[in-house]
C-alpha cells in the first residue's frame, strides 16, 4: 500500500524522465541504470543518479549514503537512507532512516519481468571462454591513434592493454573474447561505428585507470572473484553496458554513465558518480548542471563530433 502520495504533475515528470531513451536494461516497461542481484551501496559524497535503481533479490538491500540524489525509483526489499538524501520513489518493505527523504513510498514491487532470471533479459549469463588461455596478448599505445594500427578485429585474445592515451577501435561485428582488460589513464576502447555496440566478453578482471573511456560497448564479465569491473576516477562510459552478474562492480569517484549507460552486477559499490540518460549528440544545450565534454571541437569525423557533444557534469 502506498504510504505517501506524490503530486500527479511531479509523478508524470518523473515517469517521463525514467523512460527516456532506450539503451539501458528495460524489463516490465521500466528502464534501469543500476541493477544488482543482492545489494547496492552508495558511499557518502553525492552521487547523482538520473534513472532507476533495482536490487532484484527478495532479501536484497540498498544503502544510500549521505548527499546521494536518485532522480528515479529505487527498488530494494530493504532501503537504508543516510542524511541529506533525495529519492524520487522508494519501493521497499523496510526503510531505515528518515523516510521523508523519499518523495514517494511504495512496497517492494519490482516488475515481475525483472526478477525471474539474473541478469534480466535481454542480457544473458556470461560464460568463460577457454580460448583466451592460449591466445596472444594485445597492447596498444597512443602512437597508433586514428590509424589502422589501433584497429582490432573480432576474435579471441589473451590480455588486452591500452597504454596511457591509447584509442582502440573495435572493428568487427562478431563478439570479442579476452582474459583480462586494462585501460591506462586517458585511454579509450570504443566501437568503430558510432551508436553500434561491440560485444566484449571478459573471463577475468576489467580495470580502468583515471579518465579512461568506454564507448558503444556491451561488456560481459564471467568473473566471480571480488570486484570484477573497477573504474579509475573520472572514467566515462557512453552508451555502454557492463554485465557482471557474478561479481562486484566498483566505479570510483567521478565516474560518468552517459547516454543510458548502465551497470548490472551481483553487487554494486558506488563511489560518488553521475548518470544521465540523454542522447547528447543530437542536442544543442546540455541539461542543468552539465556541459559539453569538449566545447568547440566538432570536425568532419562523426565520432569526434559525437564525443565532443557528450554532456558531462559541471
Amino acid at each position: 500500500m502506498k504510504r505517501k502520495l506524490l503530486t500527479l504533475s511531479l509523478g508524470l515528470v518523473v515517469s517521463l524522465l525514467l523512460v527516456a531513451t532506450a539503451q539501458a536494461t528495460s524489463c516490465g516497461g521500466v528502464e534501469f541504470t543500476l541493477v544488482a542481484q543482492q545489494n547496492v551501496g552508495f558511499e557518502n559524497g553525492g552521487s547523482v543518479i538520473n534513472g532507476n535503481v533495482l536490487v532484484t533479490s527478495a532479501t536484497g538491500s540498498a544503502f544510500v549514503g549521505n548527499f546521494t540524489t536518485i532522480n528515479g525509483a529505487l527498488y530494494a526489499a530493504t532501503i537504508t537512507l543516510g542524511n541529506n538524501v533525495t529519492v524520487a520513489e522508494c519501493h521497499a518493505n523496510t526503510i531505515n532512516g528518515d523516510a521523508s527523504q523519499c518523495d514517494a513510498i511504495f512496497p517492494f514491487d519490482p516488475p515481475v519481468a525483472c526478477t525471474g532470471t539474473f541478469p534480466p533479459a535481454p542480457l544473458v549469463t556470461p560464460v568463460a571462454n577457454p580460448c583466451v588461455n592460449t591466445a596472444l596478448n594485445k597492447t596498444f599505445s597512443a602512437a597508433g591513434n586514428n590509424s589502422a594500427t589501433n584497429d582490432l578485429p573480432s576474435g579471441c585474445y589473451k590480455d588486452l592493454r591500452l597504454n596511457a592515451g591509447a584509442v582502440v577501435r573495435l572493428t568487427g561485428p562478431n563478439p570479442y573474447f579476452f582474459r583480462h582488460v586494462r585501460q591506462l589513464s586517458g585511454s579509450e576502447l570504443k566501437s568503430d561505428v558510432p551508436l553500434t555496440r561491440r560485444t566484449v566478453n571478459v573471463n577475468g578482471l576489467y580495470v580502468t585507470e583515471a579518465n579512461a573511456r568506454l564507448t558503444d560497448l556491451l561488456v560481459n564479465s564471467a568473473n566471480s572473484i571480488g570486484s570484477v569491473f573497477v573504474t579509475g576516477n573520472n572514467t566515462v562510459l557512453t552508451r555502454t553496458t557492463i554485465n557482471a552478474p557474478f561479481g562486484n562492480i566498483h566505479p570510483h569517484t567521478g565516474t560518468d554513465l552517459l547516454e543510458c549507460s548502465e551497470l548490472v552486477g551481483q553487487t554494486l559499490t558506488i563511489e560518488p558518480i553521475f548518470t544521465l540518460c540523454e542522447q547528447s549528440p543530437l542536442i544543442c544545450v546540455c541539461p542543468a548542471n552539465t556541459h559539453f565534454a569538449f566545447p568547440g571541437i566538432c570536425d568532419t569525423n562523426v565520432m569526434t563530433c559525437a564525443e565532443a557533444r557528450e554532456c558531462v557534469r559541471d
